[in-house]
């Protein structure tokens, strides 16, 4: 996982597995996106806290960029 920045706004970049599933770092549950990469909103069920990384804040609400490059 790592951080990068589009339109001035950083998100989360997590890696997804051949079969278009990752592990969320805001549940930690594994969702399934398909196997494209970009921007996908995440699917946890119920309320998730933010999450603090590399000295960021990020929201579920953000969701995240996948990437099956990385």
């Amino acid at each position: 996982m790592k951080v990068i920045k589009k339109e001035n706004k950083s998100y989360l970049e997590i890696k997804i597995n051949a079969k278009g599933i990752i592990e969320c770092p805001f549940c930690f549950e594994k969702h399934k996106h398909g196997k494209d990469n970009g921007h996908r909103i995440a699917h946890c069920i119920g309320d998730v806290l933010p999450i603090f990384f590399n000295g960021e804040w990020f929201n579920k609400s953000d969701g995240y960029f996948i990437n099956n490059n990385i």
